[in-house]
């Protein structure tokens, strides 16, 4: 058969294979890196404190906006470049940088020399999530999406156990410094491990169509972006979820150092407890989303958005809860619980949003979506909450930042009303023409 035979032959159903969960695997381990270089600083955030002697409205901006404001705005031209260039080498590059600059980091000696190591860490891994995103859309076809999605999602809360208990017992031992360094190593030898053994894989393989799906990525880059916020259950699901994504950044950020202040803890006991508990409940829920999502999806496409509307609800009282906690323990169980209903929405956000731009777009795409969640939800999620922490301290001594926490709850609850009544009818809008 002519190779041009072969191209116009009928596409044949896409299988996800031993290679396609292999390559799952290691970007399930690149964005391990990827969130234990960045949510390390969490766990050292008091003693980082105490030596340069900051504030917490500094470290919110340190733990806030020098991550999100670079990692946000330059992943939407580096996943422009992704749609266009070789995804996996481009990928291992990020993760080589991210995980030398976190190391770098060991060595700062004042607020400015920290925040330059931590854009340059921000700067690297606004590759990281649009480029895998990209990569397991031609990986895994549409009905295993969800699935793969959200165990890559649940490396986050790997990432954090990774993060947390490694950075708190290193810190414990010899400072925060070799803390860092410690956190950022292995990212290089998993980048060469990439750049071994992974393939470049067609645009909208997995698609149905085949690679005919795929059209060459043209046009510039706010074209692509017009045309992508054009979709509303698109549109629609992004801004739902950044409020959810707030939620996520804030007990990252700040629940640590609430533990420290509230209750007779290490560091290194937090990150245990706190990396265990945000790692097995918030993988359990992130790939069980995932899981559900690709089966509920059959029956409508509308009940996976309903159904991380009720995780959202759910974080309300769990947050109350945290606030009245007598012990550490039953401080961490609220908090880890909390955690994981927060981030169910992830899978089902990577799903609305991959199926619903075409294959020559996903990066940007991700990109986008990544954007708007780290400007609301890590820009403007910790520095608030070190804004409202100082301003009840006269008040409230240290339990100022256990009352400010109390942020997560109210975003949680406006993520639950807008997947419910806002995002919910275009889903529904879409399914019904898909029917027509």
């Amino acid at each position: 058969m002519t190779d041009a035979t072969a191209d116009d032959a009928p596409a044949t159903p896409f299988k996800a294979g031993t290679y396609s969960y292999y390559v799952l695997f290691l970007l399930f381990l690149g964005y391990v890196m990827n969130f234990a270089d960045r949510q390390v600083v969490a766990i050292l955030a008091q003693d980082i404190k105490t030596d340069l002697g900051l504030s917490d409205t500094e470290m919110g901006l340190l733990t806030g906006p020098a991550i999100a404001l670079f990692y946000a705005v330059l992943g939407v031209p580096m996943a422009y470049v992704a749609d266009r260039v070789h995804r996996v080498r481009l990928l291992a590059i990020c993760l080589v940088l991210w995980s030398g600059l976190t190391a770098l980091g060991g060595v700062a000696r004042n607020l400015v020399q920290l925040a330059l190591t931590r854009v340059g860490v921000s700067i690297a891994e606004a590759g990281g999530t649009p480029i895998s995103a990209s990569l397991l859309a031609d990986y895994f076809p549409p009905e295993r999406r969800a699935t793969a999605l959200g165990f890559y999602s649940a490396a986050s809360a790997v990432g954090v156990l990774f993060g947390f208990a490694l950075g708190g017992i290193v810190n414990d031992l010899v400072g925060w410094r070799w803390a860092m360094v410690a956190a950022g190593t292995p990212g290089v030898i998993l980048a060469v491990l990439m750049l071994l053994t992974l393939r470049e894989p067609k645009r909208g393989a997995a698609d149905p169509g085949g690679v005919k799906a795929a059209k060459p990525a043209t046009g510039s880059m706010w074209d692509t972006l017009k045309r992508i916020w054009s979709i509303p259950e698109y549109r629609r699901i992004v801004i739902a979820c950044s409020g959810a994504n707030m939620s996520v950044y804030v007990l990252l950020a700040w629940a640590p150092s609430v533990a420290l202040r509230s209750f007779d803890v290490t560091s290194g006991q937090v990150g245990i407890f706190m990396g265990l508990g945000i790692a097995l409940l918030g993988a359990a829920s992130l790939a069980g989303t995932g899981l559900m999502a690709d089966a509920i999806n059959k029956v409508s496409r509308v009940q996976p958005v309903r159904l991380i509307a009720l995780f959202q609800y759910l974080v309300v009282p769990l947050m109350i809860a945290t606030l009245f906690a007598p012990t550490f323990l039953l401080y961490m169980v609220a908090i880890a619980f909390a955690y994981a209903a927060i981030v169910s929405n992830s899978s089902v956000a990577w799903l609305v949003t991959q199926n619903a731009t075409p294959p020559e777009m996903r990066a940007s795409a991700a990109a986008s979506m990544a954007l708007v969640f780290n400007l609301v939800g890590l820009g403007l999620g910790p520095p608030l909450v070190g804004f409202i922490s100082d301003q009840l301290t006269v008040q409230y001594g240290d339990e100022s930042l256990r009352y400010a926490l109390m942020l997560v709850a109210v975003s949680s609850l406006v993520a639950g009303l807008l997947l419910s009544f806002w995002v919910v009818p275009a889903v529904k809008a879409r399914e019904a023409a898909g029917r027509r």
